[in-house]
């Protein structure tokens, strides 16, 4: 109909007529809702966000408070765009006054919150999440407190508040118990603590965890005979989605690789809109660079650039430059990495998420460095980067102060003004409203710089201290062995080695030891007697680690529970294991933070994969 002919007949209707109409399209469009819901994993994920839109209007009409606020809280949960939110936000702020102080409060407590949220109105949200907290456990309402915990952690992690939101996860794990709900809420409880986990840098800890629960995940039922505050399609994403994260700060490619496929899988089979599908297939490009695929990773950061363009995505797009400045980056084309990243800045700030902004200081840093540019630009950028890390707690931080240690200096840093007056003469970089909502670890920014500054010292202090004990340690080498050494000729040094006495071996293996572990690298040199006594004694379990990264499962289980007590006798094989068995095969990636004893046994296990897969290449 004409709007105007519509607007008449509406004016002319009887009110009971509007009224029995409003209720039976609210109806119509409910039940197209609930079929999307119901064939999600059949590709109905579209109907839900349809239908859900077009029944609000429908439900506001016939005062259906909580039909409604939990129909718009699945709607904003599958699509978070501007328009949604823009559209949902103000149907909630009416449900939420209409229900105040009844039985349907709390829940639609946590719909406004989650809208609120994704408007980026994190102070307003963050105040009415703690106000339905204290009075859901004041209650006794631990269900509803529980999601209402899940949310907070949530909004404090985007603000870069996650060492303060980890005692809240073990209150999320407490509320979900008390109210009895079922293993899908009970997992997603788990998926805030890893998320966390990460944030503060503990990605081997997580990744572990990820994989013992991929068995349980994939096996779980859909319909839970236990109540369920979680969604089994999200949370299965999410716990995959936190190991990727995981991994990618581990840098096992491959693992990240398989992981992203099956999100991928899950998330096309529930029919995900093409912004999400993206996002996913975004999560190969770093991988894909790392493993020097070039030409594929471009293909597919332009694909999802004009999907994210399209629908005005600013947290894709800051990422999608920033991917597009690491490519360049590798072809030395630094002119264009330095301008893409600085595009990416400008979305990054637009969006305000702290971790991402300082990423994207470090990266432009990096670029303007290897263009030669003045270097107080690049280290105003590298301070920026270090002092986010460092008011966030993020794990990061030694990243960030290892990259100022090596980097020339001043005898003085520069003042907090001067930094925020450099960085911010790229357009749309506001660091110092940034800075200002940021934790207060150091009280201001001069202090902060101040903070970031002594431990580049102490960092400093500490190579060169090294430095000076790896010359002494080397002075007392055999005249032979060091001249081997100094010469890189590694036929050269084992001929030298095998002149002396056994006892002056050892020493020799005891002293370079000692070395890498200063280094923080591995011994790459054949290790004397004694080890070849432990590699013989460990030869079982070595080869039965290699026969399951090779494809063979059989010892898979027995190895898995042997591990842990390995460890507690001083051997550190669990974390390479785990990414031998992901598909890792970089010795140095395997071996860092490793003792020299360590990295033998994984360089055995190496060679024992390599020496299988030789007799049989068509080995995993």
């Amino acid at each position: 109909l004409h709007p105007a002919i519509a607007e008449t007949a509406r004016a002319l209707a009887p009110a009971a007529a509007l009224s029995a109409a409003d209720w039976e399209l609210g109806d119509y469009w409910k039940a197209v809702f609930m079929h999307g819901i119901k064939t999600e994993l059949q590709g109905g994920g579209r109907l839900v966000v349809t239908g859900g839109k077009h029944a609000a209007v429908y439900l506001l009409r016939t005062a259906r408070w909580e039909e409604v606020g939990a129909l718009l809280e699945r709607v904003i949960q599958r699509d978070s765009t501007p328009a949604t939110i823009a559209f949902a936000l103000p149907a909630l702020r009416q449900i939420a006054e209409a229900t105040k102080d009844s039985e349907l409060e709390f829940g639609i407590a946590v719909g406004l919150t989650n809208a609120l949220f994704a408007a980026k109105r994190f102070d307003e949200a963050e105040r009415m999440e703690r106000d339905v907290i204290a009075r859901c456990v004041a209650r006794g309402n631990y269900r509803q407190a529980s999601a209402n915990t899940g949310n907070l952690i949530n909004l404090l992690m985007v603000l870069g508040h996650s060492e303060e939101a980890l005692p809240l996860a073990e209150d999320v794990a407490d509320y979900t118990c008390r109210a009895g709900l079922g293993p899908w809420s009970q997992l997603m409880a788990e998926g805030l603590r890893l998320q966390l986990l990460n944030a503060l840098g503990r990605y081997a800890e997580v990744l572990e965890a990820v994989e013992r629960l991929r068995p349980e995940i994939g096996s779980l039922p859909e319909v839970s005979a236990a109540e369920e505050i979680a969604t089994p399609w999200n949370v299965r994403e999410s716990l995959l989605n936190i190991g990727l994260a995981a991994a990618m700060g581990l840098e096992q490619w491959q693992t990240m690789l398989t992981l992203n496929a099956e999100i991928f899988h899950y998330q096309e089979a529930r029919g995900a809109s093409a912004i999400e599908l993206a996002h996913m297939r975004f999560n190969d490009h770093g991988p894909l660079i790392r493993m020097h695929l070039y030409s594929e990773a471009r293909r597919l950061l332009e694909i999802c650039r004009a999907v994210f363009e399209q629908n005005r995505d600013l947290p894709g797009l800051g990422k999608v430059f920033s991917a597009l400045a690491d490519l360049e980056e590798k072809d030395n084309h630094y002119d264009q990495s330095i301008h893409f990243e600085q595009i990416a800045l400008r979305y990054k700030y637009q969006v305000g998420e702290p971790g991402d902004c300082s990423i994207s200081h470090n990266n432009l840093a990096e670029y303007l460095h290897r263009l030669k540019q003045p270097a107080t630009i690049s280290l105003a950028h590298r301070l920026a980067a270090a002092v986010i890390s460092l008011q966030t707690g993020s794990g990061i931080l030694l990243r960030r102060i290892n990259g100022i240690a090596t980097s020339p200096l001043p005898r003085q840093p520069p003042s907090f003004a001067e930094v925020v007056a450099t960085v911010e003469q790229i357009e749309g970089v506001r660091f110092a409203a940034l800075f200002s909502r940021l934790p207060a670890r150091a009280p201001d920014g001069e202090a902060a710089i101040a903070a970031v500054w002594e431990m580049v010292g102490r960092e400093q202090g500490k190579r060169e201290e090294g430095k000076r004990a790896r010359e002494a340690a080397l002075a007392q080498m055999p005249p032979a062995i060091l001249e081997a050494i100094q010469s890189g000729d590694e036929a050269r040094f084992r001929a030298a080695l095998e002149k002396l006495p056994p006892e002056e071996q050892q020493a020799v293996f005891s002293q370079l030891e000692a070395l890498m572990r200063q280094a923080g690298a591995p011994m790459e040199t054949q290790a004397g007697p004694d080890m070849e006594k432990i590699l013989q004694e460990f030869e079982p379990l070595l080869r039965g680690i290699a026969a399951v990264a090779n494809g063979d499962d059989a010892r898979r289980t027995e190895i898995e529970a042997a591990l842990p007590e390995y460890e507690k006798h001083g051997w550190h094989l669990m974390g390479p294991v785990i990414s031998l068995w992901h598909g890792e095969r970089d010795l140095a990636v395997l071996t860092e933070g490793l003792d020299a004893s360590d990295a033998r046994l994984v360089q055995r296990i190496l060679d024992y994969i390599g020496a299988a897969q030789d007799d049989n290449p068509t080995a995993a």
